[in-house]
């Protein structure tokens, strides 16, 4: 397991701050009409924030949320039946069966930008609502 948390949210942090520079280099370059606005820092990720694990006890009392990366499913190391015969996590909309254990960030786990940065946000909040439900 590589503990490498920080360098791979620094690089997609960097990958985003890019792709929004390209954005306005294309606006401008066509001369769209869009409002201006300042592309500003993340400042909230620190390395000294960020803690990596490599294993999940489900008996536990756990409070953390977990984000992984990758180009393939592989949930191996939750000791839980959670996947289908494709080895996708059998869920809706993030929830799953087992209680507690929730997903984020899946291709099409809810729209099209399920997987997205654009889409977090409103599959988050699903989840939230749903957890909030259970306390």
């Amino acid at each position: 397991m590589n503990n490498d948390l920080y360098k791979n949210i620094k690089f997609s942090d960097e990958h985003a701050l890019n792709w929004a520079k390209n954005v306005d280099k294309y606006i401008k370059n066509t001369k769209l009409m869009a409002s201006k606005e300042e592309i500003l820092p993340d400042l909230r990720i620190e390395k000294t924030m960020l803690q990596s694990i490599s294993k999940l006890d489900a008996n536990e009392n756990n409070t953390s949320i977990i984000w992984a990366t990758g180009f393939r499913y592989n949930f191996d190391w939750i000791d839980l039946n959670i996947t289908d015969e494709n080895n996708h996590p059998i869920q809706n909309r993030g929830v799953t069966n087992h209680s507690g254990l929730y997903f984020m960030g899946l291709q099409w786990m809810y729209s099209s930008k399920s997987a997205q940065f654009i889409g977090v946000s409103e599959d988050a909040k699903y989840i939230v609502e749903e957890i909030e439900k259970k306390i």
